[in-house]
């Protein structure tokens, strides 16, 4: 599974500011990243959760990518969260 700073790179180098939905949307797909979109939030949410060996502790990485009111990238988030059952 990519990492944050894997993740943050591929954004970098594949998504500018003002690129169209179908371009991030197409990134996305291409690094095999499931999404939704929220548009009261004008983001679209990605969620890649990891496959852990410890029973104890889950973790996972979650993607903002945000759009403008035309949904042309604006500006990304990567965050790390880890969780107990």
């Amino acid at each position: 599974m990519m990492g944050v700073d894997e993740i943050n790179e591929a954004i970098g180098n594949n998504l500018s500011a003002g690129d169209a939905a179908e371009r991030i949307e197409s990134f996305l797909i291409s690094k095999e990243i499931d999404f939704t979109y929220d548009k009261y939030s004008r983001r679209y949410q990605c969620i890649k959760r990891s496959n852990s060996e410890n029973d104890k502790i889950e973790s996972a990485i979650i993607i903002y990518i945000y759009v403008d009111s035309n949904k042309r990238f604006v500006s990304s988030e990567v965050i790390e969260s880890y969780t107990m059952p």
